[in-house]
């Protein structure tokens, strides 16, 4: 086969189309040839078997078809068919690989596919959320990687460039980081000063840049004077760099250039996934079975019943087990740098992945502690991410930013993603029990709903947002930025009625966070959603892209103090 040239043939108008790499005939064609060389072999095997038993292949006393049996059975036929269908599948595969084709200008990325149904998908540059770098496991053995362009339409609109060649697929993410950082750029914004009083303010993070650094903190190569790069030439790819040297680094990519923020020994996210409530409740649940089981059948004399009902339990605990598998496999060799405007986190065991999550698109951030994880002192961190959507559970990557940390590194990430954060709030928040300067919380009469947590419960604003608190046997804090708020809903069921109590839901972005605070009095209900409506609106307006700038303003604030705002506005 001869080798395309990387670039087809520009026009004065538009940059180059680009091809992706022939090695991804592989693995789009390699399911189907494996497939079909095993349906033969099954074939031909079965065929000696049956030979050998003295019956004839494809007879009668075989209940199968006899025409193919018969074919089969000639050893000419049966290899001539099967190259029929290896040369069916790679030419499909070719002619899909050939009639693919990208290329990244200035306001687009465009991806064109298809020689029989024809398809081309096209994302503006401003409308791009992150660009993840996958390698699964195929495509590691091969030295292969996959661009996901992640668009604000969610997963239908996201484009994937499979497959290039690792060095490739980072010098393609980082010109769409930077034409997208560029597409964003616009007059400095200097936010008003916030009309609470100031607390001091963690400094804004060093970025990791150069004299030549683009926007997001990644180093720019010299280019056209669009700023963006050529594609290197095959040998440069080859010469350029295979393996960086970042913790538990089995990605084999290059040195990411952003600040080193954290990473999640194997073995600590591997006893956080055991002390699951799932796990817990299957090693109750199942020695409770095999005792009570077992004490039944030596009263009644007999254990074959008892015996014969333990694969029974097989089903569950295979159900059990592989979500508990699924998530080591997707949060191992976990770490996160920061690029001064996005943080990027690498992860996965077997299907490799690096993540870049822009701050401006972070809309809510949850921390949380299950009881299990009291005893290590162990936390974790989930975000809600502006145009990223997932079915039931199946959210992408971008939800958990810290599978299991310490108390200092879930407060380091949460104050990294919203530097408007004040550090002593979450930890108030994280810890506290009720009764602090600054927190509202519901009243004596939720304890019928929250009977152990009722006094812990509550919220606190600040210039920049909300913090959240609740739970005492899984504790979980949730911080908002008011400009980050969607909606608010009051809600109000029988039982809260009689009670005199409702809850005000803050909407947000679809995703794990669910901000909400339950079971106030109805009058501070109807008072949290009537300020909280007036703050949101302000900060909309007045600051675009609050989760990636300082504040002067970020400390706690009474009720009486929300009130006066309130009244001002």
């Amino acid at each position: 086969m001869s080798q395309d040239p990387q670039h087809l043939a520009p026009t004065a108008e538009a940059p180059a189309w680009e091809r992706l790499s022939p090695l991804s005939l592989v693995l789009r064609g390699g399911l189907v040839l494996v497939a079909a060389v095993g349906w033969f072999v099954s074939q031909f095997v079965d065929n000696v078997l049956r030979s050998a038993g003295g019956r004839v292949p494809g007879g009668p006393e075989d209940g199968g078809d006899g025409v193919l049996s018969g074919l089969l059975d000639h050893p000419w036929i049966a290899l001539g068919l099967l190259l029929a269908v290896l040369a069916a599948v790679a030419g499909g595969a070719w002619l899909n690989w050939r009639f693919t084709r990208f290329r990244i200008s200035r306001g687009h990325v465009e991806l064109r596919k298809g020689w029989l149904f024809r398809e081309q998908r096209q994302v503006r540059m401003e409308r791009i959320q992150a660009v993840e770098i996958g390698r699964p496991l195929l495509a590691q053995l091969l030295g292969l990687a996959q661009v996901v362009v992640q668009s604000a339409g969610g997963k239908d609109s996201n484009v994937t460039l499979a497959f290039l060649p690792l060095a490739r697929a980072q010098d393609v993410r980082d010109r769409i980081q930077r034409a997208a950082a560029s597409s964003r750029q616009g007059p400095a914004h200097v936010p008003p000063p916030g009309p609470l009083l100031p607390v001091p303010v963690p400094a804004p993070r060093p970025a990791a840049a150069t004299p030549e650094t683009g926007p997001d903190g990644i180093p720019a190569p010299p280019g056209d004077a669009s700023g963006i790069p050529p594609v290197p030439s095959r040998a440069e790819a080859q010469a350029a760099p295979r393996a960086g040297r970042l913790p538990g680094d089995l990605l084999g990519l290059a040195p990411d250039s952003g600040r080193p923020v954290l990473t999640v020994p194997n073995a600590r996210l591997l006893a956080a996934t055991l002390l699951h409530s799932s796990v817990l409740w299957l090693v109750i649940g199942g020695a409770a079975w095999i005792g009570g089981g077992y004490a039944l059948s030596s009263v009644m004399g007999s254990r074959a019943g008892f015996l014969g009902s333990l694969p029974a339990m097989l089903p569950a605990l295979a159900a059990l087990l592989s979500g508990r598998v699924k998530e080591l496999l997707k949060h191992g060799n976990f770490s996160m740098t920061d690029h001064g405007e996005a943080v990027r986190v690498l992860h996965g065991l077997t299907d490799h992945r690096t993540t870049t999550v822009p701050l401006h698109r972070v809309q809510a951030i949850e921390l949380v502690q299950p009881l299990w994880w009291r005893t290590f002192g162990w936390w974790r961190a989930r975000v809600n991410v502006a145009g990223v959507h997932g079915e039931g559970n199946d959210l992408t990557n971008e939800t958990v930013v810290l599978p299991v940390g310490t108390f200092e590194q879930a407060a380091d990430v949460l104050t990294l993603l919203d530097p408007r954060v004040d550090p002593a709030a979450v930890t108030v928040a994280a810890f506290g029990e009720g009764g602090e300067p600054g927190w509202d919380g519901p009243p004596r009469s939720a304890r019928w709903f929250h009977p152990w947590s009722w006094r812990r419960r509550g919220y606190a604003v600040s210039g920049h947002g909300l913090l959240i608190r609740s739970g005492r046997w899984t504790r979980r804090v949730v911080s908002v930025p008011h400009a980050r708020i969607q909606s608010l809903t009051l809600d109000q069921g029988p039982i809260d009625r009689a009670l005199d109590l409702a809850s005000v839901h803050l909407v947000s972005t679809p995703g794990p966070v669910s901000p909400q605070v339950e079971h106030l009095s109805l009058g501070q209900a109807e008072r949290l959603l009537a300020t909280e409506s007036a703050r949101s609106a302000a900060a909309r307006g007045g600051a675009p892209t609050p989760c990636a700038t300082p504040s002067d303003s970020g400390g706690l604030s009474s009720v009486s103090t929300t009130a006066s705002l309130n009244g001002r506005s």
